[in-house]
């Protein structure tokens, strides 16, 4: 399943916010950048499903791609300019929508443990049409899954 959203994911510290709780664990509740984030990922998945133009991965374990495509590029020491977006913050609200929109077919909290593979999100320049590029596909038989 390819999908893709316009504009990219908000920030993992943008996407949850910490509400008043007791003792040590403070509880966490979606910001309205994570409710519109997710809105968008299920709107989609649903088009696409619905339509016929993808189907959702079967299997007990998926593989996720993530490509950002960036509005802004970060100039580092040496000359050296790479798309500016801090990838690690933007993983947990993508499987985070991908998982409330159905995709890996579980219910809500145990999807986590059912993405196997997640290689290296990528994340490049295009000014003109920022988006969020993912594609979930079932893992092949690997280590993990046959233990």
């Amino acid at each position: 399943m390819k999908i893709t959203i316009p504009g990219n994911p908000p920030r993992k510290d943008e996407h949850w916010q910490p509400v008043a709780g007791r003792g040590r664990m403070a509880m966490l509740r979606l910001t309205p950048a994570g409710r519109e984030f997710r809105a968008k990922v299920k709107k989609e998945v649903r088009r696409l499903v619905n339509s016929g133009e993808a189907k959702f991965p079967e299997g007990p374990l998926y593989c996720v791609q993530i490509d950002m495509y960036v509005v802004q590029n970060r100039h580092l020491e040496g000359g050296v300019t790479v798309p500016r977006r801090d990838l690690d913050s933007s993983i947990s609200p993508v499987l985070d929508a991908l998982e409330a929109a159905g995709v890996f077919g579980v219910a809500e909290g145990d999807a986590d443990v059912r993405v196997d593979e997640l290689p290296s999100p990528r994340r490049f320049k295009d000014a003109k049409n920022p988006r969020t590029e993912i594609e979930v596909t079932t893992c092949p038989n690997t280590k993990s899954n046959q233990q």
